[in-house]
């Protein structure tokens, strides 16, 4: 009993590293980073709500986070048009707001959000307040989420989504959120470093991943600066997944034969 107690006790102290009661452990920079690698994903999925899902689409994104704010860029190719937007947000308190500028396909792409974010300091889990809007003239998107989230289970190093409730909006029609709608995978406090980034997807009505986005850490300052770049990309075609499947065993088979 001893030794449970003083397991419990050492797991406390690794999630409460850092922390004190009342604080806010989700500081300007790990909010902005979950934000800035989930405002592309939500915004691609509306697009091909709109106009359509094609798969094995390839857009590049990259972004400079502060505490006072962010800058974010997505960019490519998608169903032969070019989409090439900015994001630039502020920073005050627990909440982000941000505005959205560029074009799609030469029509103007406007629109900005808000963010809010509410840490736990008893339970580890924290929930954010999503809520986005943009005009694709005539077309039109919004958001208003509550995605709840926690530590990777397992492990305190690692921030995640656990849970979506809300409404998308599609040129006027509200429907539900599918409840596991968006899925990260972030660097908690003191773990992010250049190198790997967050990895986070899109999830469609099924809990299949339809958006997928991985991101590379080009340049971390604790506490004063993230930079990263990465790509973001719809789901290849099942025919596309098996053929990379069996490249793969035949990789793996060859090198064992050779060895």
């Amino acid at each position: 009993m001893k030794r449970v107690g003083l397991c419990m006790l050492c797991l406390a102290a690794i999630l409460g590293a850092g922390r004190t009661a009342g604080a806010q452990p989700l500081d300007a920079l790990e909010e902005g980073l979950l934000l800035t690698n989930t405002i592309p994903d939500v915004d691609l999925d509306a697009i091909t709500r709109i106009f359509g899902y094609t798969q094995n689409q390839v857009l590049s994104m990259s972004g400079t986070i502060t505490p006072s704010g962010f800058s974010e860029t997505l960019s490519g190719m998608y169903q032969g048009k070019l989409l090439d937007v900015t994001y630039t947000g502020t920073t005050s308190g627990d909440t982000i707001t941000w505005t959205t500028g560029g074009s799609y396909g030469g029509v103007s792409f406007t629109g900005g959000g808000s963010n809010s974010a509410v840490f736990s300091t008893t339970s580890s889990t924290f929930s954010i307040h999503y809520v986005s809007s943009w005009v694709l003239s005539p077309k039109s998107a919004s958001d208003d989420l509550t995605i709840s989230g926690g530590f990777l289970p397992g492990d305190p190093s690692f921030l995640t989504y656990t849970g979506t409730a809300g409404l998308i909006t599609i040129n006027g029609l509200a429907e539900p959120a599918p409840a596991k709608y968006n899925s990260i995978q972030c660097p908690y406090t003191g773990k992010v470093a250049k190198g790997n980034g967050p990895f986070t997807d899109i999830d469609g009505p099924d809990g299949k991943p339809t958006i997928i986005d991985d991101v590379k850490m080009t340049n971390v300052v604790p506490g004063q600066l993230y930079e990263f770049t990465g790509t973001i990309r719809t789901v290849p075609e099942p025919a596309s997944l098996i053929l990379l499947a069996i490249g793969s065993i035949g990789l793996f088979a060859y090198g064992r034969c050779c060895a």
